[in-house]
């Protein structure tokens, strides 16, 4: 037992560390803690980020539960970047993607969907966009979309109403005139 003694990572203080390193000689770059090797956090432990004001701060955690949980109080933003890019931000509005960007599978087959319980919305008018909405196959475009509201398709491509043929209906309603031939009423 040592009687009148003092641990201490200062000269001039007791109990403070101006930085702690485990598995590493020295705190790298200023850091408060540097650990190498693995760290294990059990379920339903987080790591918390402090606010400059307020008290509830962000955190990530894995719960009981097995969901995965990064945490922002506020309405800011959740970021993902690479390198100097700024990927996407998840926001309370939904996820906004930084300039061109794609959802891909990866290799080999996949199938991306996008399911809504009230409906799918694909707009291209957010941030003053005027291109068209496309359907692509291969190299090949299918269908667009024209921002006046135009729908072209290529060569084979075909609307149907019918599941055993091609650009048939079993009804048209038509309310008032049928033009065939002309772009404008004044003729009829």
């Amino acid at each position: 037992v040592l009687q009148n003694s003092k641990v201490s990572g200062s000269s001039t203080s007791t109990g403070s560390f101006g930085a702690v390193s485990i598995g590493k000689g020295t705190a790298d770059n200023q850091r408060a803690l540097t650990i190498v090797g693995n760290v294990q956090l059990e379920n339903n432990n987080s790591i918390y980020f402090k606010r400059s004001t307020g008290t509830a701060d962000p955190y990530i955690n894995y719960d009981s539960s097995n969901n995965f949980n990064i945490f922002n109080p506020l309405t800011g933003e959740i970021k993902f970047a690479i390198g100097s890019g700024n990927i996407l931000d998840i926001e309370s509005t939904g996820i906004n993607f930084n300039g061109s960007k794609s959802i891909t599978t990866s290799t080999g087959a996949g199938v991306i969907s996008i399911i809504g319980n009230s409906g799918v919305k694909i707009d291209s008018s957010n941030g003053g966009g005027s291109g068209p909405i496309e359907f692509i196959q291969g190299s090949t475009t299918h269908w667009s979309i024209g921002p006046s509201g135009d729908i072209t398709g290529s060569a084979g491509s075909s609307i149907s109403g019918s599941s055993t043929s091609t650009g048939s209906f079993g009804d048209v309603h038509i309310n008032d005139k049928l033009l065939i031939g002309t772009k404008t009423a004044d003729t009829v």
